[in-house]
């Protein structure tokens, strides 16, 4: 599911399934503004998950003509739109604007903004690299992959001094499993021949 997601985030458009998406999902919207209330549950979900993401996702601002001025995670603030919805009409420019509107030369040349909350829009303003606007997966290795992905969903836990008593080619997997619920004291039942005492692991340990 992150994948499709990466897919939807990054614009690459390789698919007809992307395609549908961007015409009858998003709209005038992008993937981080577009309500995640609607649609069918896997939509749904496939949204939500959005908001862990996000943290690893750089914009690289080029000529700003692929990003949305309002709806794209291009600015430190987020997706303008979120948190100044009526800027659009202060500024003279329709949610659907591109970022490109506002660049002149590799410059920034925003307009004058009157409204004093929007101000800071204009105070904390990312670097313009030049070029094709890029979008960065920033989680170690620099490059998505369901298994950078899947290590942000699920973390590792800490290292435990019994886990080499676990892991080997030869060792058999009802072996392990019968030794790991022992080493947590769980094993219950009549045919539990360890007791549910740590003090076993070394004599199943043999066995393995």
């Amino acid at each position: 599911m992150s994948r499709h997601l990466w897919r939807i985030i990054s614009v690459v458009r390789t698919s007809l399934w992307v395609d549908w998406i961007f015409h009858y999902r998003l709209r005038t919207h992008s993937v981080w503004t577009v309500s995640d209330l609607t649609g069918k549950w896997g939509w749904r979900k496939l949204i939500r998950l959005r908001g862990i993401l996000q943290q690893f996702i750089e914009y690289k601002i080029g000529s700003g003509a692929s990003f949305s001025l309002w709806h794209d995670l291009w600015h430190e603030l987020g997706p303008l739109i979120l948190r100044f919805s009526m800027e659009p009409r202060h500024t003279n420019t329709r949610p659907s604007t591109f970022l490109n509107t506002v660049i002149m030369e590799g410059s920034w040349c925003w307009q004058s903004i009157s409204n004093m909350e929007s101000v800071e829009i204009t105070h904390s303003l990312p670097i313009i690299y030049g070029g094709q606007d890029r979008i960065v997966w920033t989680a170690p290795g620099g490059t998505f992959s369901p298994a950078s992905a899947y290590a942000i969903f699920h973390p590792p836990g800490p290292t435990v001094g019994w886990s080499s008593l676990l892991l080997g080619t030869f060792k058999i997997p009802r072996h392990r499993f019968i030794l790991w619920l022992a080493i947590l004291e769980r094993r219950t039942g009549p045919e539990n021949a360890l007791g549910g005492s740590v003090k076993a692991i070394n004599a199943v340990n043999k066995t393995i």
